[in-house]
């Protein structure tokens, strides 16, 4: 079915406010940003998996630093093994999550699938190229 041509001429005015770009879809779970180690030599592999495939932001090619919507994930390049302080994992929510499990089997990257006790909150867990603990869950869009 086609529409009917107007009857009135209607070209809106450009708007004169500067340009506010979309924010990354992933969130991270937590208060500020995140600090992880890594060895030299994985930042490829760092690109690949936080940015092509959780789909962070990254904004400075010269920087190991990934944009979620709320913090930012930096990476600390030592020599030799990592330090770390701890072992939790770094908590991520995705809105693609059934993708992201796709990707992850296609690639055949290990993950352990974690099962919530309430409908919707099951979890993967994973170690980034890095050796960093990843939990990744799924974050339903508000509209």
């Amino acid at each position: 079915m086609e529409l009917e041509e107007s009857s009135i001429k209607f070209d809106p005015p450009k708007d004169a406010r500067p340009h506010m770009p979309e924010p990354p879809v992933v969130r991270v779970t937590a208060i500020e940003d995140v600090r992880l180690p890594t060895v030299a030599g994985l930042e490829r592999q760092l690109v690949e998996f936080y940015r092509d495939l959780l789909k962070f932001e990254w904004p400075d090619e010269a920087l190991l630093v990934f944009k979620a919507e709320n913090v930012s994930v930096l990476f600390t390049v030592g020599e030799g093994p990592p330090h770390r302080d701890d072992f939790r994992p770094l908590i991520v929510e995705v809105p693609h999550f059934a993708d992201l499990i796709k990707a992850f089997n296609e690639r055949e990257v290990e993950y352990e699938w974690q099962r919530g006790i309430t409908p919707g909150t099951d979890t993967i867990l994973l170690r980034d190229p890095a050796g960093n603990w990843v939990s990744i869950g799924w974050r339903a869009e508000v509209r």
